[in-house]
């Protein structure tokens, strides 16, 4: 008894009466019903007072648009002579905008956020690495401990701000630093936004320029698991990756804006280095303060590895916002 027969069958490219794709599209030709013509030597060629006709035409209808123009030119000038009325008030004009006029200037931002505008890319980021704040149900903020992991299952409403010269909030996953953008009435970046504002204008590997400068940004950290835990390998995917000291010893996370060289045009700091950064695409990017080259250097750097609710010591992120 032999086995299966398989035909091979050509695939359909779309079903019928489907729209096709744009690119796939062809003229289309109509079949249209072809008149019956006389044969060329069977047309009888017109007079010459018929081929000459419209020709006699042309100076009455050139008088008669001349007619049209005189006195449309005495309607005008005699309203232009003529003086306004008592009680007419004087109308307000426009302002006339410039063809040059820079119409990026009439937007606006959120307070602590930089207006990025390249390509097809126009938003509103976080000047700083996002701190978050808790806010009770009285509308009271007080500041979340940055070495600690945000309880947003609770009753507790935690909310992203950008400020320079505080410890950015690290021990986030992205599901958490979408609730705090939120509640700020903003959101993450996504990846094209967030790699646009990190390149900045000038579209340089690090924000502050080409080339590498080691001392710019805070990429060259110490690792405060061994600090922490001594010789012990036990503690890699354990639950010290989460514990509150790993972030307070020294040569680990800096203030906000404590690099003042890890900054480019846009005003944005720490954009590479001192904590990753979660975009919305769920990546996160630009590196932390011990390491900005394994995944691709500088603004490049992104980490794909890693479920929405993942957050470690080294996670962090800031937010957008479309402009006003």
């Amino acid at each position: 008894m032999g086995g299966p027969e398989f035909a091979c069958v050509k695939p359909k490219l779309f079903e019928p009466f489907e729209e096709p794709p744009p690119s796939s599209q062809t003229p289309v030709i109509f079949e249209t019903r072809v008149e019956e013509v006389a044969p060329p030597s069977r047309r009888r060629r017109p007079s010459l007072a018929h081929r000459l006709a419209p020709v006699a035409l042309l100076p009455l209808l050139f008088a008669i648009l001349g007619g049209f123009y005189l006195r449309a030119s005495l309607s005008a000038r005699a309203l232009a002579a003529a003086p306004p009325p008592a009680d007419a008030q004087p109308s307000k004009q426009p302002r006339a905008v410039a063809p040059d006029d820079d119409l990026e200037t009439l937007s606006v931002c959120p307070k602590g956020m930089a207006l990025v505008v390249r390509d097809d890319v126009r938003v509103c980021v976080d000047r700083w690495e996002a701190s978050i704040v808790e806010v009770s149900s009285s509308g009271v903020e007080k500041p979340h401990s940055p070495y600690m992991t945000p309880n947003t299952w609770s009753n507790t409403k935690y909310k992203a701000v950008s400020v320079a010269g505080v410890v950015p909030q690290a021990y986030v996953s992205k599901v958490q630093a979408q609730i705090a953008c939120k509640n700020a009435g903003k959101r993450l970046c996504r990846g094209d936004e967030w790699r646009a504002a990190c390149e900045g204008p000038s579209r340089t590997t690090y924000p502050y320029g080409a080339k590498e400068d080691r001392r710019a940004c805070n990429t060259h950290g110490k690792n405060p698991l061994p600090m922490l835990l001594g010789s012990s390998k036990t503690f890699m995917w354990g639950t010290a990756m989460h514990h509150p000291l790993l972030n307070t010893f020294p040569g680990t996370v800096a203030k906000t804006g404590e690099f003042d060289k890890c900054q480019n045009d846009y005003g944005l700091h720490d954009m590479v280095g001192n904590l990753h950064e979660w975009t919305a695409d769920g990546d996160f990017r630009g590196g932390y303060y011990r390491d900005d080259h394994v995944n691709a250097p500088g603004c490049r750097y992104r980490t794909s590895a890693h479920a929405p609710t993942y957050s470690d010591y080294s996670t962090g992120f800031r937010c957008c916002a479309d402009p006003h």
